[in-house]
């Protein structure tokens, strides 16, 4: 499993869903992706979606920060990060990451519900609508 991505240029909107068994190499490889894909894009919104991940024994809080440090700046940019409500492994390095990602834009939180994740990124309920049926519709 691992990483997937999609950019909604109309809304500025970057969609991440993790799953699977995660691992730090998969990480820094996802990182490196994104950096270069959204080079120069400010005020970015995006969801990394880690709801489905099954296992993080592959990676270590120190690799989960080391690729938070890697990421490139995106001025303007907020980022949820979406854990399963029932995992607090996944919680704390979701956090972990969050603590050493905040450098790189505007604000970093995470969640544990969906609605609450979309709310705090969309600056319109028309937004939050359009955000939720991509995330719905993927």
């Amino acid at each position: 499993m691992g990483f997937s991505h999609q950019y909604f240029k109309d809304q500025n909107f970057l969609l991440t869903r993790a799953s699977g068994d995660i691992d730090g190499k998969d990480l820094m490889r996802h990182v490196i992706e994104i950096n270069e894909e959204t080079e120069g894009i400010v005020d970015l919104k995006e969801l990394s979606d880690c709801r489905e991940i099954t296992s993080l024994d592959l990676l270590s809080t120190k690799m989960a920060t080391m690729s938070a440090a890697t990421e490139s700046d995106k001025p303007g940019s907020r980022l949820a990060i979406l854990v399963p409500k029932n995992n607090d492994v996944v919680y704390g390095v979701a956090n972990a990451y969050k603590m050493f990602s905040e450098d790189h834009r505007a604000a970093v939180k995470v969640f544990k519900q969906l609605d609450e994740a979309i709310s705090w990124l969309a600056e319109s309920e028309a937004e939050e609508k359009a955000m939720m049926a991509l995330v719905n519709d993927e």
